[in-house]
């Protein structure tokens, strides 16, 4: 997946398929406990959860690459030492399974039931100051819970541009507890930032929205109920990492 030179970690992707889901399916692959044993019988695993992240001190992490794909990174020297042997790639990770649920649509400075995400609004909030820029804020409140998997499209009808982001992204991170405890309601808002008028975003920025868009825009909000976990284990065996990661340039 990357060239097998440098100093810094290596990157091997392996295929990935997960018989039993259907095209249709909405999954989200959970985190996963991953071991390697290598030609000679070492053993390397990923780390226990809440463990240093620091990847100078661990050997091994994995994730998933979409749903297809299997992606293992490796400290070089790791790598190296067991890259051209055969070896054996285990594990086990939870899947969880969504329905998407009914699309609410939502004109700019409307307030409105969304069902399943709540009660729902749209407002542009000012800057408290000159050098920042306005916002755009959707605010979801429902005394159930709100599903993590709710998304949002601002879209603009006359020249077919949107914007797409999940409800909740606009909440800043928090190490200590993330509720009102005196509410009843669950919160979550998402803010876009706005270019002055007449001015392009910022070329990359996928959260600033011009606000000359804003004049018809709609916004989108649509839930993603969980219907079910499953626990998938795998086991690759005779893998060569070599021949996962794209060679160096020449």
């Amino acid at each position: 997946m990357n060239p097998d030179n440098g100093s810094g970690p290596v990157y091997v992707a392996l295929p990935l398929t997960v018989s039993g889901l259907s095209n249709t399916s909405d999954v989200e692959f959970g985190l996963l406990t991953l071991e390697i044993v290598g030609p000679e019988g070492q053993h390397y695993r990923t780390p226990a959860r809440g463990a240093s992240r620091n990847f100078e001190t661990i050997d091994l992490e994995a994730y998933f690459g979409l749903r297809n794909w299997l992606v293992l990174r490796l400290r070089r020297s790791v790598y190296h030492r067991i890259k051209n042997g055969k070896i054996q790639v285990k594990g086990i990770s939870a899947l969880k399974f969504y329905r998407r649920g009914e699309t609410t649509w939502m004109p700019i400075g409307a307030s409105q039931v969304a069902p399943g995400a709540g009660h729902c609004s749209s407002t542009i909030v000012e800057p408290p100051r000159l050098d920042q820029d306005a916002a755009l804020k959707v605010l979801c409140e429902s005394p159930d819970a709100i599903p993590t998997r709710t998304g949002l499209r601002l879209w603009q009808p006359e020249t077919g541009r949107d914007w797409s982001e999940p409800l909740g992204s606009g909440r800043p991170y928090l190490s200590g507890p993330r509720d009102s405890w005196l509410s009843p309601l669950n919160r979550k808002d998402t803010l876009w930032q706005l270019a002055p008028a007449g001015l392009s975003p910022v070329p990359g920025n996928r959260w600033q929205v011009p606000r000359d868009a804003l004049a018809n825009a709609r916004i989108a909000i649509t839930p993603y109920q969980t219907t079910a976990w499953a626990v998938v284990d795998f086991d690759f065996r005779d893998i060569t990492l070599s021949d996962y990661v794209k060679p160096p340039a020449r």
